[in-house]
Parts: C-alpha cells; structure tokens; sequence
C-alpha cells in the first residue's frame, strides 16, 4: 500500500514544474490584469494531486470603488460572467503573447459554471484552468 502512495506522488521534478507552470502564468495574467493575484486551489493546493493533475488557478482582482450614483462604465460591468469573459480574453491574448502557451492552445470556455480559460503551459505542458474572481474552489481548498 505505501508503495502505491509513493508511486501515485509527484516528483521533485514534476512538483517545480508545477510551481514554474504558476509562476509564467501569474506573470502573464499581472500584465494582462495589472493588480491582479494568482491564487492555486484545487488538488494541487491540498497535496492530493496525481501527476497527471491539471493546475487549478484563479486570478482575483478587487473590483474598483466608484462614487456613489456613477454609472458603470460599460455593461460588461453589470454582470459578472461578462466581466470574467472579458478579462479572460486579455488574459488569453497575453499568455499567447508571452510564450506561456501556444498561440492555438488557449481557449476561454464559457458554457461552465464558472468561465475559465484552459490551456498547457508550453514549458511543463500542464494542462491549466484559470478562472477569474471565482473564490469557492479558493475557499473549499483551504
């Protein structure tokens, strides 16, 4: 049994990878999103992640303050599956851009519960999801 909990680890090569996987993404997205942060959840975050695992990331951002009675700025404000699509897209364009992922790979899925963009990460090829200010894979990870 403990040798099935040994192989079903991840190594030491394949945990920097992962970490390497976050760190290019939360760069792309911090240029996507200035003031944006990359959070990991999911498995990854629990240490119950196989090798295999896809890196669960999410990218928060504080919505900005706006004085009282001014109008939002676009209706993309008013909802925020429009709001997530919208920084995804940036941020689809970026990690394209910046190398993170190859210029065909990135795909925002809309038609989920939560939008995410879902793509490998050229370097370790991790398969990624990141989603935008969705905190309950965040908070049910903790």
């Amino acid at each position: 049994m403990l040798r099935l909990v040994e192989l079903t680890q991840p190594t030491a090569r394949q945990a920097k990878e992962r970490e390497l996987a976050a760190w290019w993404t939360a760069k792309a997205v911090r240029e996507a999103a200035p003031g944006a942060t990359v959070h990991i959840f999911g498995s990854t975050a629990t240490g119950c992640q196989l090798p295999g695992s896809d890196l669960d990331l999410v990218a928060i951002r504080a919505p900005s303050r706006r004085k009282k009675g001014v109008a939002p700025e676009s209706a993309a404000e008013l909802a925020p599956h429009s709001r997530a699509f919208e920084q995804l897209r940036k941020i689809q364009r970026r990690v394209r851009a910046s190398g993170v992922a190859d210029q065909r790979d990135p795909l925002v899925v809309i038609r989920a519960k939560v939008p995410l963009l879902r793509f490998s990460e050229k370097r370790s090829l991790l398969s990624v999801d990141l989603s935008w200010n969705a905190t309950d894979g965040l908070r049910n990870s903790q």
